[in-house]
């Protein structure tokens, strides 16, 4: 599984803190995890992108996580058929909770 957020920071420290708060959702359902990438949004400078890549015990569906997915916002989009992408930002209508720091999260399974 591969986490993709822009978070509202410009501290590569704080955006670990928050890609910590968002993988701890999905605790039981990955071994380790590896952070590809944290660094400044080249097209923002108020954001860091993060990519994050969850070694998990067996694969799964979206269902799967979906109780995961409800703890870091209430609104999700998906993507394919059967469903590989979720997307979830504060920018998206309807929704009302996005966990803290966060402005776009994909996750891809």
């Amino acid at each position: 599984m591969l986490i993709r957020s822009y978070l509202y920071t410009q501290d590569k420290n704080e955006s670990f803190s928050i890609t910590e708060n968002v993988i701890s959702v999905f605790k039981g359902n990955f071994t380790n995890y590896t952070i590809l990438k944290n660094e400044p949004y080249w097209k923002d400078p108020n954001l860091f992108v993060v990519e994050v890549k969850l070694s998990t015990y067996t694969s799964f569906s979206i269902e799967d996580i979906e109780e995961g997915l409800r703890s870091i916002a209430d609104k999700w989009l998906y993507f394919g058929n059967p469903v590989d992408e979720a997307l979830a930002s504060d920018t998206m209508e309807g929704c009302r909770f996005l966990i803290t720091g966060v402005k776009m999260i994909n996750i891809f399974i």
